[in-house]
């Protein structure tokens, strides 16, 4: 019988980290529009691209249909999810009444930090507004949003 080495104190591999970090890129890529609406999600071709296996990549996939970026066809894979404009104006029907209701209470609680962390993040959505990054306008906007809320 072969005795099982060992451990030498190797640090565990997160598999979850790597499925992040794919979730990540392909969020970039549909952000950016690499990934246009409808079009789908090879897995084998995206494992080939960023060096993995197809595992990792199956798992990111799972995670952004949770998140509503991609759908899942049943036995022809994953696709980016297409909105209807009907689609789009419910739903910033519904984000205006949600963050109406942030806005009026953030007001109400504001502190000279949140007053100063607005005005720091609104600069930074001027300077991005000046760029040609509009992933990066994206990301700045929903910070500015989300600080609004979480206040």
């Amino acid at each position: 019988m072969r005795l099982a080495s060992k451990p030498v104190g190797l640090p565990a591999i997160a598999s979850h980290d790597l499925v992040s970090q794919i979730a990540r890129a392909l969020t970039d890529a549909i952000i950016a529009g690499r990934l246009a609406p409808g079009a789908k999600v090879a897995e084998a071709a995206i494992a080939r691209e960023l060096g993995v296996s197809r595992a990792p990549v199956r798992e990111a996939a799972r995670l952004l249909e949770s998140q509503g970026l991609l759908v899942a066809i049943p036995s022809r894979g994953f696709f980016v999810r297409t909105h209807a404009p009907a689609d789009i104006d419910d739903l910033y029907d519904l984000r205006i009444c949600i963050e109406k209701h942030a806005a009026v209470q953030a007001a109400a609680r504001l502190t000279p930090e949140g007053r100063i962390a607005l005005r720091r993040q609104l600069d930074v959505l001027y300077e991005t507004a000046a760029t040609n990054d509009p992933a990066r306008q994206v990301e700045e906007d929903y910070r500015f949003h989300r600080l609004i809320c979480e206040m």
